[in-house]
């Protein structure tokens, strides 16, 4: 069925494009190939499209939707040739094994519940995923209330980062002392993240739930950040580092985790609380431009590719990138841009790359070889 780029959100683009390897697009709409390069970037292998009410169009119109997906070929083709052979790397949103378990009053009133919320955060050039990579999972509350007991213990046993208001669940549910951490749901028109005596987020403008943490563990192991009055007097633990009862990470950051609006100190201690808890983000912006990254691995969890979005109305300034593993070799392709050679410069493990410049609302992708 065809999709206008008009009627659907960027994060429908994404959570299709993570599931799909076929997806038909009508080519009535002018950025038709930004949806195309979009789908790509999120795994597609395969594109089909549907001319539909071509004869109350002019042909020049169609002609200019054709001409764009053959200067772009090459690349798609490409990119095509990587998906079918690596997988997503990143972070992945955690879904139950059976989210139609969820407790409600009205039948079918799970169909409503937006258990893919979490895709917010990869617009701070995080690698979020909603197919299984097993590494680091990223869980928010309503996704607690359509889980069993076994499926949380399971949980806790592994590699988590979530949010405060998620931990008031397990709270309500009986979990906090395996995680080592409780909380309480609070309102945060008020108070003030502090993130340490430099950086804090201002009193925010946002009259948003969050949630204040208590530490029932001495495997609590570090408090991230916490909360202030407007006169700077301490208000409760915000943000914590654990290792659960059951062998697990877990990174509780409480307040506005879910959030493509936030400051490029707080995105940092995001990213710190990835790794943290999972080790390096495959790959991951040092620059405060908001952007979607999407990498791709091979079976030796090698880079193969990492597309980039542009989700700004500008064109980026100065893009870097910092890739986990050594490349020497590397490639970019944008749209209606030729292909470029791109300098890397690898060391200790890791690899910084400057990109080209990215215009608004475009997508191009870095190939590694």
């Amino acid at each position: 069925m065809p999709t206008f780029l008009s009627e659907i959100s960027l994060n429908r683009l994404i959570y299709s494009s993570a599931f799909l390897k076929l997806k038909t697009l009508s080519i009535r709409s002018p950025r038709t190939i930004f949806e195309t390069a979009l789908y790509f970037a999120g795994g597609a292998t395969s594109m089909s499209y549907a001319s539909m009410m071509r004869r109350n169009e002019p042909l020049s119109w169609l002609c200019l939707q054709l001409r764009a997906m053959s200067e772009n070929f090459e690349w798609f083709s490409k990119l095509s040739q990587v998906n079918m052979n690596t997988h997503p790397a990143g972070i992945e949103v955690y879904i139950p094994e059976k989210p139609w378990n969820y407790i409600t009053e009205k039948p079918f009133e799970w169909e409503e519940i937006d258990f893919d919320s979490g895709m917010e955060i990869m617009r701070q050039g995080i690698p979020v995923t909603l197919q299984k990579t097993k590494a680091v999972y990223l869980l928010n509350k309503n996704r607690i209330k359509a889980m069993t007991d076994e499926e949380i213990k399971m949980l806790l046993s592994k590699n988590v980062v979530c949010d405060g208001e998620t931990v008031a669940e397990l709270t309500r549910r009986g979990f906090s002392e395996l995680l080592g951490v409780s909380a309480e749901e609070i309102s945060t028109g008020g108070i003030a993240e502090r993130l340490d005596d430099e950086y804090d987020w201002n009193f925010n403008f946002f009259f948003s739930d969050g949630a204040r943490l208590t530490l029932l563990s001495d495997k609590a192991k570090e408090v991230t950040s916490y909360y202030v009055v407007r006169t700077q007097e301490y208000a409760g633990v915000a943000s914590v580092y654990a290792e659960t009862a059951l062998g697990g990470r877990w990174a509780v950051v409480a307040y506005r985790l879910f959030s493509h609006i936030m400051s490029f100190a707080k995105r940092n201690r995001i990213v710190e609380a990835f790794e943290w808890v999972g080790g390096k983000l495959p790959a991951k912006l040092t620059t405060p431009e908001r952007m979607l990254l999407f990498a791709r691995v091979d079976e030796n969890e090698r880079l193969r590719a990492v597309s980039v979005v542009n989700t700004s109305v500008g064109a980026s300034d100065t893009t870097r990138l910092e890739l986990v593993g050594e490349y020497h070799d590397a490639e970019w392709y944008s749209i209606g841009k030729a292909a470029l050679r791109v300098e890397t410069d690898a060391c200790n493990g890791t690899t910084l790359v400057t990109l080209p410049k990215i215009d608004g609302w475009s997508v191009g992708t870095l190939f590694l070889n």
